[in-house]
């Protein structure tokens, strides 16, 4: 395999629909299909309990870099890709659209979930000895996300979109800082 691209939203972990040993086994209709049944439900929430990461302004998205890591890995060993790019990554800080523009520009959530990847794939690179060539964040700027409109805000600068005005986030100057500091 020549190339192989990956998006970062969360990962999940299966848990099984019914007890081991139960007398009957459940299984449920998966909604695309009724002719595939499924016997496993996925949950954000893991083994301990506890949920794999803070909460984030969607559902499917949670800052995971250790088992994304876990993931190149497997992908690594299982097709030997000669290039591995990471493609669309991003976080959206939770209730971040309805914050005034001074704490929207503090994304401690969305920098924390930068910085978390970046070391990872780091350290997929240089300890692992991954293939890992790229990654593209998403996204620059504040959009129109397509399910949810203008309320997830995934960018690192802020936009009013009354006056189209842009500011830069606290991410964005983390990201120039980690740069500077682990690239040459």
């Amino acid at each position: 395999m020549y190339l192989f691209g990956i998006p970062v939203l969360t990962k999940f972990f299966a848990q099984q629909m019914q007890p081991p040993g139960s007398a009957t086994r459940r299984h449920s209709p998966l909604s695309s299909d009724a002719n595939w049944p499924s016997c496993a439900v996925s949950t954000n929430i893991s083994p301990s309990g506890l949920p794999v990461s803070p909460v984030s302004d969607t559902s499917h998205n949670f800052n995971t870099p250790r088992l994304f890591r876990e993931a190149l890995r497997f992908i690594n060993a299982t097709f030997a890709p000669k290039e591995i790019f990471v493609a669309e990554f991003g976080f959206p800080v939770y209730g971040e659209s309805d914050m005034e523009l001074g704490q929207a520009r503090y994304d401690l959530g969305r920098t924390n979930f930068f910085h978390d990847y970046l070391l990872e794939i780091l350290g997929a690179y240089n300890e692992d000895k991954i293939p890992v060539k790229g990654a593209i964040s998403w996204g620059l700027m504040d959009n129109l996300e397509w399910s949810s409109g203008l309320e997830v805000r995934f960018g690192f600068q802020y936009v009013n979109y009354t006056t189209q005005e842009r500011y830069y986030k606290q991410s964005i100057h983390y990201l120039t800082q980690f740069f500077e500091h682990y690239i040459q």
